[in-house]
């Protein structure tokens, strides 16, 4: 019976030990990975087509990445369904860090309250690697609308209820919501037209197929400078200062404001020294002044946060826009 004993002793101690290897070899793993990561090239899904706000940020932040991480960083559009398509596609990535997706105030803060049925949860489906910037929003009119300001635009609207279309980059974007807000705020009518993405909706307000459009101030600058586009105000809470003479709409209107933020997210599940290498990776990039320049030459400002503070933001304003979505009465239809 003794020898019994000892065997048994002997072959837990043996367990034991092979169980002590294994979870130290599971733990060298993902810090392995992340020494060696990556290995091929990194895909970040924009959810919306070329042209607008996300594909400006993106083209910008890619080929630095590229850069700083050795390997190709590949910008895939996947637009439709106010971000939804696009951002659903990354959350059902495998979490390995060859998949990260942008976010957006649309996609994260405003879909889950406008979607009955959103196909992914904003903090429960992804890990927030890096808040990158923010971008004003701001009012325009095709010059052929004989308004000239934002109070005659309040004053027009209530004279002729449902006269007045806007356009926006989606049904569920922060222009879509900002044009509920503003109706709901100063008590008018006005009529939305979503397109798929904000180039779209520009050429059709450029042509005068509808009046107005909450635009991202990048994308909308170029065309409010040439005169092509009349700003009526800024969606900021104060005057931006790359347009210095077009006043916040909060000044006629306290209280309004609509910014939109941008910040790259994995799959939820990516190891945490994977997240922490992109982490760096990305406010190294935010932190230098030539990526800055490049940003505030389209109208966008850097406005850098770690995955902690990215994570806290997208909480606060998802539950700021569900508000505001009760309240107003806001659908998708």
């Amino acid at each position: 019976m003794m020898w019994i004993a000892r065997w048994l002793r002997q072959s837990v101690q043996c367990l034991s030990a092979l169980a002590c290897v294994l979870l130290a070899g599971t733990q060298w793993i993902p810090t392995a990975l992340a020494q060696d990561y990556p290995v091929r090239p990194v895909r970040i899904i924009a959810p919306f087509p070329p042209g607008g706000g996300a594909d400006i940020i993106l083209r910008a932040l890619g080929p630095r990445m590229a850069q700083a991480l050795g390997q190709p960083v590949i910008i895939d559009n996947h637009a439709g369904g106010g971000g939804t398509i696009g951002t659903k596609l990354a959350a059902a990535a495998t979490p390995d860090g060859y998949t990260l997706v942008l976010g957006l105030t649309g996609t994260l803060a405003i879909n889950p309250g406008l979607y009955p049925d959103l196909s992914y949860d904003p903090q429960k489906d992804f890990t927030p690697i890096a808040l990158l910037a923010t971008g004003a929003n701001v009012l325009v009119a095709n010059p052929g609308l004989e308004i000239r300001s934002f109070d005659e635009l309040i004053a027009y609207a209530k004279l002729h209820p449902g006269k007045l279309t806007y356009a926006s980059s989606g049904i569920g974007g922060a222009p879509h919501l900002a044009g509920v807000l503003l109706g709901s705020m100063a008590d008018v009518e006005l009529v939305h037209i979503p397109y798929k993405g904000g180039a779209q909706a520009t050429a059709d307000l450029l042509g005068g197929h509808v009046s107005l459009m909450f635009a991202g101030l990048g994308p909308a600058i170029s065309n409010i400078q040439s005169g092509k586009l009349r700003a009526l105000g800024v969606a900021s809470p104060g005057r931006s200062s790359l347009l210095p003479d077009v006043p916040a709409i909060g000044e006629s209107l306290p209280g309004f404001s609509a910014v939109t933020w941008f910040g790259i997210l994995a799959p939820s599940g990516t190891p945490a020294p994977i997240v922490a290498r992109l982490s760096g990776v990305i406010l190294e990039i935010a932190a230098s002044r030539d990526f800055a320049r490049q940003l505030e030459a389209e109208g966008y400002e850097v406005s850098a946060g770690s995955p902690q503070s990215f994570a806290t933001l997208i909480a606060s304003d998802k539950a700021k826009w569900a508000d505001i979505i009760r309240t107003t009465g806001a659908t998708i239809q």
